[in-house]
């Protein structure tokens, strides 16, 4: 993602904030609970576009791993060869002798007889329904969706508590196509930061990852 397009996604963050906070201004109103947890969510949002931002405008190493949540998929994927088609032995071609035969000739030849081609009537055939058209589907996948408790509980247990790398890691999983390719990728990161299988947390994130699909 570009730049731009990260810029103007800030932008609109921020103006989506500016109309919560002016409850919040208004020394009349109260603000509800659900106007303080939209509040926090847009303020958590924005603080994730503006890490990503800046780490793009610096173009500097901000989290340690970044380089491999980059480019893991790449080294992981196994690149299938083709195989080779068998080849097969040449075809020797026999040739066959023609042989000459004879044909004594008969002496008797039946006179030829004249037949009457039968018309047979065919029934005409009824046209074939061309079935409807279907809609085309659009397969692709869409982007995972995190409650906001499982957010916290990802970046504190298995990204040592670094948003920035949370939501790298988050980016690149919606950028692949395929389960497999996500589950080589998320097994690169189980390796990095030493995930056990049998954590609930670790269940949690495949299994959200895999809902994409």
């Amino acid at each position: 993602m570009t730049t731009e397009r990260q810029l103007q996604r800030l932008r609109e963050s921020i103006s989506q904030m500016t109309l919560s906070l002016e409850v919040f201004m208004e020394p009349r109103v109260q603000p509800s609970v659900d106007d303080c947890e939209t509040l926090q969510q847009q303020l958590y949002t924005l603080q994730e576009q503006l890490a990503v931002y800046k780490h793009n405008k610096t173009q500097k190493e901000l989290a340690p791993f970044f380089d491999l949540h980059s480019k893991v998929s790449e080294k992981e994927m196994p690149v299938q060869k083709e195989k080779p088609e068998p080849v097969l032995p040449p075809v020797e071609l026999q040739t066959e002798t023609a042989k000459e035969e004879v044909v004594s000739p008969s002496i008797n030849v039946a006179p030829v007889v004249e037949q009457t081609e039968l018309k047979q009537t065919v029934p005409p055939v009824p046209p074939t329904p061309v079935p409807p058209a279907q809609p085309v589907q659009n397969n692709t996948p869409k982007k995972m969706e995190i409650p906001l408790n499982d957010k916290f509980r990802f970046i504190n247990d298995l990204f040592k508590q670094n948003q920035l790398e949370y939501t790298i890691a988050v980016e690149q999983l919606n950028t692949i196509g395929s389960w497999s390719e996500s589950e080589q990728y998320l097994n690169s990161l189980k390796n990095i930061y030493g995930w056990d299988d049998q954590q609930d947390v670790v269940k949690r994130l495949f299994f959200l990852a895999k809902t994409r699909f």
